[in-house]
């Protein structure tokens, strides 16, 4: 009987640790299955959200460029028959029907839309639900012209987007993006 006792009590002593030395091996390998598993899925959904959110993006850059293109369009088509009221109006329209847009404004070159009046730059910006138009911008001391993001539509065919910069007025801080298009009149005359 002890011959039996002692063999069970050997079995026992190598059976024992090696189910341990088993369990923990399975244990090792399904933790490797299923950190590879969820690493995937983790891939998968976060490749998956930055493509949404590009593409989110992407639209919203286009529908800023359709509302640049179609002011465009207009004022191409008008040029100077128009009273700067009606493009006020048309500014106003605009930017109402695009959430993201802050404000929208065309600067004429010097002397096109009145050959006595420099400075033609109607803008219109966002207040809340309302909007404002100012015309600080034909000021002769801004001399919009002058400026870079004016000289960047300028030599550009088709939408150019600024480098957006980070604009701060009393308590409010927001980030400002440009999106450019020259306008050219029907006689090929840069407006």
């Amino acid at each position: 009987m002890k011959g039996i006792s002692s063999l069970k009590r050997k079995l026992l002593l190598i059976f024992i640790p090696l189910t341990f030395v088993g369990l923990a091996l399975f244990m090792l390998f399904s933790y490797n299955i299923s950190k590879s598993q969820l690493d995937e899925e983790i891939e998968h959904r976060i490749t998956n959200l930055q493509d949404s959110s590009v593409n989110q993006i992407e639209e919203r850059f286009a529908s800023h460029e359709q509302l640049a293109e179609s002011i465009a369009g207009t004022v191409s088509a008008t040029g100077d028959s128009v009273d700067e009221g009606a493009y006020i109006e048309l500014l106003e329209r605009n930017i109402i029907t695009n959430t993201d847009t802050f404000g929208s404004g065309i600067w004429f070159e010097p002397y096109a839309y009145d050959e006595d009046t420099e400075y033609v730059g109607p803008y219109v910006y966002k207040d809340g639900d309302s909007t404002v138009y100012t015309d600080v911008y034909e000021d002769p001391e801004y001399d919009y012209p002058s400026w870079e993001w004016y000289e960047q539509a300028e030599g550009a065919e088709g939408a150019v987007w600024e480098i957006p910069i980070t604009m701060k007025h009393q308590t409010s801080q927001w980030l400002r993006l440009l999106c450019l298009l020259k306008i050219v009149s029907g006689t090929s005359m840069v407006l």
